[in-house]
């Protein structure tokens, strides 16, 4: 009887270290140089979220390398500033569930005084990690014909996930 309560609590805190490692929020990873492609240390990047106005900011290590991590997904923007360079703000940066976003930043040399704010769209493709995902809104998941109409079947539209209908028939995952 000990031994069996014993498995059972290993195998709660797999499942429980599991869980915890699918982490649901985004980072930003880049690199920071100036325009001869050198890099730049000690540069702050922040970035602040435009809904609600919570920033997180991290200075680039020597090699102009920098990562924010644990950020929740949303849009943001990101404000640059070092020494004798410019000021770069990039708006309206959409971070989804869990993904990774390479935001390499040019700085041009400058007064402190000066500023230069991009406003566009980021790459739609992501080049820093090979892992694959896929977000659903709110309108995509009501007019979606989902068989069962569960949200385990989401698993099926998502890219590189091959899902066999006999076992998630068999698990009751398709609903009544």
């Amino acid at each position: 009887m000990k031994t069996c309560f014993h498995g059972v609590c290993a195998c709660l805190l797999l499942i429980g270290a599991v869980v915890w490692a699918q982490d649901f929020r985004a980072n930003i990873v880049g690199l920071v140089v100036d325009p001869s492609r050198a890099a730049i240390g000690s540069a702050t990047v922040t970035a602040t979220k435009e809904d609600s106005n919570v920033s997180r900011s991290t200075v680039t290590n020597s090699e102009g390398m920098y990562t924010l991590v644990g950020l929740d997904p949303g849009r943001y923007t990101v404000t640059i500033t070092a020494s004798g360079f410019t000021t770069v703000r990039r708006s309206g940066i959409v971070l989804q569930v869990a993904e990774r976003l390479n935001l390499p930043i040019t700085l041009e040399v400058g007064q402190v005084t000066e500023s230069v704010t991009v406003v566009g769209e980021q790459e739609l493709i992501q080049t820093s990690t090979a892992t694959r995902g896929l977000v659903f809104d709110r309108v995509k998941m009501e007019e979606l014909p989902i068989p069962g109409r569960t949200v385990f079947m989401l698993m099926t539209l998502s890219p590189g996930v091959d899902v066999d209908a006999a076992v998630i028939r068999a698990h009751g995952l398709l609903g009544p």
